[in-house]
């Protein structure tokens, strides 16, 4: 069974409004009349978020594969048991490699940061986007690349 949350860089506890959004943001990017020259790649890659949309992206739809989700991965977690922990250095070295070369798209690193430091960031859409995240009853705001900055120094510290 596909991941329609990982097709669309989601977690599976995101609100519906992330949902409509990230599907927005990544239908801008990949439709296939943006760049002729991978129209192709793109007509499959929005063939996927279509179908990952037309699933999550309605509550009753989206309750059902939940649930349908939920006792696949109670299967493959009862059967990984015997499988060896990742190595905790390892995945942060691929997450840095990855944020490093730019293979990390704005939900990805929004997702990640939001995990890494246990706190909502909430996003200002416009020309550039900012961040901001409450730290002590302070509102702390910074830019796309000063968000980058901060996940590479809480990865390398790790």
């Amino acid at each position: 069974m596909k991941d329609y949350y990982q097709v669309l860089g989601l977690l599976d506890n995101a609100d519906s409004v992330v949902i409509k959004a990230a599907y927005k943001a990544l239908a801008q990017k990949y439709h296939p009349d943006k760049n002729k020259e991978l129209a192709e790649k793109n007509t499959f890659i929005m063939m996927e978020l279509n179908e990952a949309y037309g699933v999550l992206g309605y509550a009753s739809k989206r309750k059902a594969y939940d649930a349908k989700l939920v006792k696949q991965r109670g299967a493959k977690s009862s059967q990984a048991h015997n499988k060896p922990k990742e190595n905790k250095t390892n995945t942060n070295a691929d997450l840095l490699k990855k944020i490093n070369d730019n293979e990390m798209d704005e939900v990805h690193l929004v997702q990640l940061f939001e995990k890494l430091f246990n706190k909502p960031l909430k996003i200002s859409h416009g020309w550039m986007n900012s961040y901001s995240y409450k730290d002590s009853e302070k509102n702390v705001s910074m830019s796309y690349n000063q968000l980058r900055e901060k996940l590479v120094q809480q990865l390398t510290s790790i």
